[in-house]
C-alpha cells in the first residue's frame, strides 16, 4: 500500500521523446513531398474531370487512386515527424501501411496500364 508522501519508483518504458527532432524530420519530409502532392492533386482533378490540356472521358477510378496517393503523401510528414519524435501509435503504423498499399496499387496500375 502506498502512503501519502511516499516516493514510488516508476518503471522506465524505454521510450525517449525527441520533439525537436520530430519537428525537423516532419518539416524536411513536407518539403520533399510538397511537389509530388501537387502533381498528384493535379492528376486527380484531371482524372475526375477528364480535362487537362484537352478533354476526354473522365476516369473516376483513376481519380480515386490519385487522390488516395495524394492523401497518403500528405500524411507522411506528420507520421515521419511523430515517429522520429519517439511517439508510437497505431495511427502512425496505419499511415505507413496505407502508404505501402497505395504505392503498390499505383505502381501496379501504371505498369498494367502501359503493357
Amino acid at each position: 500500500m502506498i502512503h501519502p508522501g511516499e516516493v514510488v519508483a516508476v518503471p522506465d518504458t524505454g521510450g525517449q521523446r525527441r520533439p525537436l527532432l520530430g519537428i525537423l524530420i516532419g518539416l524536411l519530409t513536407a518539403v520533399v513531398v510538397a511537389f509530388p502532392v501537387f502533381v498528384l492533386v493535379v492528376g486527380a482533378v484531371a482524372s475526375f474531370s477528364g480535362c487537362f490540356l484537352s478533354c476526354a472521358e473522365p476516369e473516376p477510378l483513376e481519380g480515386v487512386l490519385w487522390t488516395s496517393a495524394a492523401l497518403v503523401l500528405f500524411a507522411l510528414p506528420f507520421a515521419a515527424g511523430a515517429a522520429a519524435a519517439g511517439f508510437r501509435s497505431r495511427v502512425i503504423t496505419g499511415v505507413w501501411a496505407a502508404a505501402l498499399v497505395v504505392g503498390a496499387l499505383w505502381i501496379f496500375f501504371n505498369v498494367a496500364g502501359s503493357v
